[in-house]
């Protein structure tokens, strides 16, 4: 369970940065 958490955590943190990025 905690590995999934942290596997979901870690896509969405690369995601929201990969967007900010690009909007910017």
């Amino acid at each position: 369970m905690i590995i999934l958490i942290a596997t979901i955590t870690l896509i969405v943190a690369t995601l929201l940065i990969y967007y900010r990025k690009k909007k910017k």
